[in-house]
């Protein structure tokens, strides 16, 4: 059985905790572990912030990022605008030895993966986009396949809502 890193201890002053059972050497990585929560602050997503669902990074690299805080794309509209201009980049097809016309380079360009059922939700990878799906609670809350209203279906939609007005029926 190999050896343990680490053994339980209990005091009165830390509590219960972990102790390492052999030397570490500094800067090793002891542990890795995902979020329990983890969110995005709403002012940061509104102001173009484009940053994977699941873990977080950024999407797009820097010209997307710099092309949404300006208001020349929309959050909205991100993903067709890298999928048409940046998306030969982030892929490394560009020529000129890694840097395309506009001077951005394939290491800047990340690249974007969006939800499944077009949602709006962006990710870094397929990978992040099937955690997500499976683990992280987004196909229960995804709308990307609930219909818009009509102006036809819009008054069938109002008739299954009622406000109470206090008085006795």
């Amino acid at each position: 059985m190999p050896e343990s890193l680490h053994r339980r201890a209990d005091d009165e002053q830390r509590g219960r905790h972990l102790v390492a059972a052999r030397r570490i050497e500094s800067g090793a990585v002891i542990l890795v572990e995902k979020p329990l929560l983890c969110l995005q602050s709403l002012g940061n997503a509104h102001s173009g912030a484009l940053t994977c669902r699941c873990c977080r990074c950024f999407v797009g690299g820097p010209d997307l990022a710099l092309a949404v805080a300006s208001g020349r794309v929309s959050r909205e509209d991100a993903f067709d605008y890298w999928n048409s201009e940046l998306r030969a980049v982030a892929s490394g097809t560009n020529t000129c030895n890694g840097d395309n016309d506009r001077g951005i380079s394939s290491s800047q360009a990340k690249s974007i993966v969006p939800c499944r059922n077009k949602c709006g939700e962006l990710f870094c990878s397929d990978k992040c986009e099937q955690d997500m799906w499976v683990f992280g609670g987004h196909r229960l809350l995804c709308t990307g396949l609930i219909p818009e209203l009509d102006d036809s279906n819009k008054d069938e939609a109002n008739l299954n809502t009622h406000q109470h007005d206090g008085s006795e029926e």
